[in-house]
């Protein structure tokens, strides 16, 4: 699991949501790529639309209560040369082969077939729904927009970009780990920081969107009508997991910035956040776990190889995460059964084997902060099974099911933790499960 619509491949892109809050389903999203697709950016020599920038960016400024510590490049991009750009990026950043391995995560979990053209459905939606970014590296503010003007919808989403100008200049975002290689080793982990950077950046939109529309009335109407003209076919055609998780680091983030904003130091505890970010999605989704310092376990699966045989690829050893977890049992379970089931989450690890032939063994062990919860998830998943398999499944031991159809699943319930293996048949399934099981479940604590 990655920062997302994108997945790892695109991971650098920070997606935002520009409206909300009255404009329901009017949706605009804009992103930070990574500056290897593109050597710079076409400067604005326009000066009355710079200095309408330069007033965004004042706002912004004083709003955020962070100032500005350099200039920033500021440039606006067709849809079609923004078409080009992404193209130019998925090229460089998103080769065939990394989409494969992707999509075979995805499929893993139940999250869409394995076939599915990654590529081709996150450059659709990122076609659609980016309507700007900053880019660190070049420091550079974009606006995509059929018309360089100043009009309501790119002032807004130039505040949102501009948050993220400032928080580099004060926080340093490649320092804070939401680079693509972050992404790739520890996908939940890096969400978990990115939605602290988009939630920061999101709730100034708020406020901002609520300044604009104060101090100039017809800015609202302008709002609205562009609003309306707005695209979302892409966004409802991906897989919902895509969805989801485009939405995450804006929405989940957003709340989470907000309880600490809301505090008795405001933006100052907002900005004590980037010397701490959240470790874990589950951090973010439930924040009093934050406030506390509870940290994600780290979980032990051994290596499989021995017991698999020959001809077993590792493809992916990575943390699941609470969120992903969450969206994997949303899949087939009512969202609050399926919520429940994952509330409780103490940490979690998961490798995905390959063969030549392209079948896949998953091997996933979770730990959970208390017996309890480790039950509730065991009764949640068998219902997960049970819906996926059409059977109540069958019993190996008294703590283990497995499920039968075109693979195998198995899950083993203990007093504390859950393993969940997934092979295309049962011998495979029964080897990984014990070689799992035969392991040390928590490794240490991280601090």
């Amino acid at each position: 699991m990655a920062s997302r619509v994108l997945r790892a491949a695109l991971a650098a892109v920070f997606m935002l949501v520009a409206l909300f809050g009255g404009l329901a389903g009017m949706a605009a999203a804009q992103g930070n790529p990574p500056a290897t697709a593109t050597p710079s950016f076409p400067p604005l020599d326009d000066p009355v639309l710079i200095t309408q920038l330069e007033h965004v960016e004042a706002a912004t400024a004083i709003l955020r209560d962070l100032p500005p510590l350099r200039p920033v490049t500021r440039a606006f991009l067709t849809p079609a040369e923004l078409l080009a750009y992404l193209r130019q990026m998925l090229d460089a950043e998103y080769p065939p082969e990394q989409a494969r391995a992707d999509a075979l995560f995805y499929h893993a979990f139940d999250f869409m077939p394995p076939e599915t053209d990654l590529r081709e459905v996150q450059l659709a939606v990122l076609e659609e729904q980016i309507g700007g970014f900053y880019d660190p590296d070049l420091q550079a503010m974009v606006v995509v927009s059929a018309t360089e003007r100043a009009s309501a919808l790119n002032r807004i989403i130039y505040a949102h970009e501009f948050t993220h100008a400032l928080q580099d200049q004060h926080f340093d975002l490649a320092a804070l780990g939401v680079e693509r290689e972050d992404m790739l080793a520890e996908p939940d982990a890096a969400l978990a920081r990115l939605a602290l950077v988009e939630g920061d950046a999101t709730l100034l939109m708020e406020g901002y969107q609520g300044w604009l529309m104060r101090s100039s009335p017809l800015a609202a109407f302008d709002l609205l009508g562009e609003a309306l003209r707005l695209r979302s076919a892409a966004l409802l055609a991906a897989p919902p997991i895509m969805q989801a998780e485009l939405m995450f680091p804006y929405v989940a983030g957003r709340d989470f910035v907000y309880g600490l904003f809301k505090g008795v130091d405001g933006w100052a505890g907002v900005n004590a956040a980037y010397a701490r970010p959240p470790q874990s999605t589950e951090q973010v989704l439930h924040p009093d776990r934050y406030v506390v310092g509870d940290a994600p376990l780290a979980v032990g699966v051994p290596p499989l190889e021995g017991a698999l045989g020959p001809g077993w690829e590792l493809l992916w050893e990575r943390t699941l995460g609470e969120f992903a977890l969450r969206e994997h049992l949303r899949g087939l379970l009512p969202q609050a059964t399926a919520d429940g089931a994952a509330a409780g989450w103490g940490g979690d690890r998961y490798r995905l084997y390959i063969d030549a032939d392209g079948r896949i063994i998953l091997a996933l062990r979770v730990v959970w902060d208390t017996s309890a919860d480790a039950a509730e998830f065991a009764a949640a998943y068998q219902g997960y099974a049970a819906r996926r398999y059409d059977s109540p499944g069958f019993p190996v031991d008294e703590t283990t099911l497995c499920w039968y159809g075109e693979d195998v699943r198995c899950l083993r319930q203990g007093m504390a933790e859950a393993v969940v293996v997934r092979a295309p048949e049962r011998s495979l399934a029964l080897a990984a499960l014990a070689q799992v099981t035969a392991g040390e479940a928590v490794k240490e604590a991280e601090g």
